[in-house]
């Protein structure tokens, strides 16, 4: 019975993706980018890849309960935990996802590699950081946050089982013993391996079965306690709105102040041609020349010879 599933990484990648074009984002800031949306993608990958396994064998069987992408807090530290599959003795397989495309190798002293060609590369093990998920989900279940099942007065603890899944490459164990080195598999091993264990179980166990409904209320009681949490990739990256260039403001330059208003001077109407400008009566040729030859005395005006007289008189 799936409780949680798996949940979306589309809109982490999406986001990512967004700000790889941001204004501001540098070639740098666009390599760490890419980086972390490979680093998401591979881990989808992996855990996809288990909860296909763990979904179809036993997600729909009433006597398990699978949750994915559990994240609780606990005395603040935090434990992110892949997968987490649980059946009715109370058995708790805490499992860890990986992706490991040239494999991993595990030497004597637990340090554990990976290779970028044929070059290794330690990296952190992922049977101390699952062990370390453990011991959180051990002191979870000893707080009394999560009600355990009791019988005949005693509480029923949870057997809490490590187990690290590689999705691809290959494992390479060393040749003496190392701590936990048994919980290290193939992602599709994953059911022979569980079956290896319930079958070789000690067959007193079964006087602690619990009930279905017993089983189905613990989980809810698990998932209750999830905290999400959603990543600010705009601020982790220092591409929020406030880093991005603004734009200039254009001056804003007022319109010209109105012009006083001038006074409109209508033009009068030309008079046809051979007619006086002032008082319209016809004149000849000769007069017409006359005032052209004298247009600073006329004001460049065709006058009759009465009007002519008047200015005459006037300028006088």
């Amino acid at each position: 019975m799936i409780l949680k599933p798996r949940e979306d990484r589309n809109t982490s990648v999406a986001t990512l993706e967004r700000l790889m074009a941001h204004p501001a984002a540098t070639r740098h800031d666009i390599v760490r980018l890419r980086e972390q949306i490979d680093a998401i993608i591979k881990g989808d990958l992996s855990e996809s890849k288990a909860a296909i396994e763990m979904d179809t064998h036993w997600g729909h069987s009433p006597n398990h309960i699978i949750i994915h992408d559990l994240r609780i807090e606990l005395d603040g530290l935090v434990a992110q935990i892949d997968h987490l599959m649980i059946n009715r003795l109370l058995d708790v397989w805490v499992l860890e996802s990986k992706r490991l495309a040239n494999g991993i190798k595990v030497e004597e002293n637990g340090e554990c590699l990976t290779f970028i060609g044929r070059f290794p590369k330690a990296i952190d093990s992922p049977i101390e950081q699952n062990r370390r998920h453990i011991t959180m989900l051990d002191r979870l279940f000893s707080s009394g946050a999560i009600p355990l099942p009791k019988r005949l007065g005693f509480t029923i603890k949870p057997k809490l089982r490590n187990l690290v899944l590689i999705a691809e490459g290959r494992i390479t164990r060393p040749k003496t013993p190392v701590a936990g080195i048994e919980s290290l598999i193939r992602t599709d091993q994953l059911y022979a391996h569980i079956q290896r264990v319930n079958d070789s179980g000690n067959a007193l166990e079964i006087a602690k079965l619990i009930g279905q409904d017993i089983l189905l209320a613990l989980g809810q009681n698990i998932v209750s306690l999830h905290r999400g949490i959603e990543f600010d990739w705009e601020r982790r990256f220092g591409l929020n709105d406030t880093k991005a260039p603004q734009p200039r403001a254009t001056p804003v330059v007022p319109p010209p102040a109105a012009a006083a208003a001038e006074p409109m001077v209508v033009a009068k109407p030309r008079p046809p041609a051979d007619h006086c400008e002032d008082c319209q009566a016809g004149i000849s040729s000769g007069v017409k020349s006359y005032c052209r030859k004298n247009a600073p005395r006329f004001d460049n005006r065709i006058l009759c010879m009465g009007c002519q007289a008047k200015r005459t008189r006037t300028a006088a």
